[in-house]
């Protein structure tokens, strides 16, 4: 049994490592963090508050189920600024191995049923300083206007978002409606970076088509210290949204 467990870890890594050589850029990614839900136990760093994410989190069939319902207040602002959010954070390490002018890269699996309806503003992932800063993350995806997806230039400021660049890029616009990230299959989500002040660096793409890059700029705010996350985060809703999650990628350029 022992021989048949290492056989099929080396199967799995195999598989992660050839399934996130990205063969557009050439760039290759060693394995930091994988997740793919078939064991119930999944950890995480609670980012915010209240835990609304251990209410709304199921692991079926080896994906990770997010259902988030009218009034989950994780922060305890979101009662008065009338958001909602149930989120699941994974720290992105910097260490002598993952040094501050390498890319990373964190990509995740993510589906919806085709009756998913969203007619306000609603984050499924993003990639945020740790310190809770004020104001937008680096990057994110979204599902509202049948799919979104941003790399943000903080432009040397630290407060908030009047000073930023948010560059919202439409999925469907980029792929002339290839893409519909509403239908009801797995979509594969990649969001690479890599961090600086003047010399950031970010790709967003979707089922291997890119959406929007973006170099040179300013994607560090307030600290170099990220946290990755995947959840439900919205302006509220009267209604109750699900999304599915599956194989959590955190990776690191060689």
């Amino acid at each position: 049994m022992k021989k048949l467990s290492l056989y099929a870890f080396l199967v799995l890594i195999s598989y992660v490592f050839s399934s996130y050589s990205l063969a557009d850029t050439n760039d290759k990614f060693e394995l930091f963090y994988f997740e793919d839900f078939s064991n119930k136990k999944f950890s995480y760093v609670l980012p915010h508050k209240h835990n609304t994410s251990v209410k709304a989190k199921k692991i079926e069939n080896g994906y990770l189920k997010v259902t988030l319902k009218p009034k989950m207040y994780g922060a305890s602002s979101d009662k008065k600024n009338n958001k909602e959010r149930a989120e699941y954070g994974k720290k992105i390490f910097f260490s002598k191995k993952f040094k501050i002018d390498k890319k990373f890269i964190m990509s995740f699996d993510a589906r919806v049923d085709k009756n998913f309806k969203a007619d306000k503003r609603t984050m499924i992932a993003q990639i945020r300083a740790e310190n809770k800063m004020p104001g937008s993350p680096a990057a994110a995806v979204y599902l509202y206007d049948g799919g979104v997806m941003k790399c943000v230039n903080f432009r040397g400021k630290d407060k908030p978002s009047t000073y930023f660049t948010q560059n919202h890029t439409k999925i469907k616009s980029v792929t002339n409606n290839r893409v519909d990230v509403l239908d009801g299959e797995w979509h594969k989500f990649e969001i690479i970076m890599k961090l600086g002040e003047k010399n950031g660096y970010c790709k967003v793409s979707v089922d291997n088509e890119i959406i929007f890059e973006i170099n040179d700029y300013d994607n560090i705010h307030g600290t170099k210290k990220m946290l990755a996350r995947i959840g439900i985060y919205r302006d509220a809703l009267p209604y109750e949204q699900t999304v599915y999650f599956d194989n959590l990628y955190i990776g690191i350029e060689n």
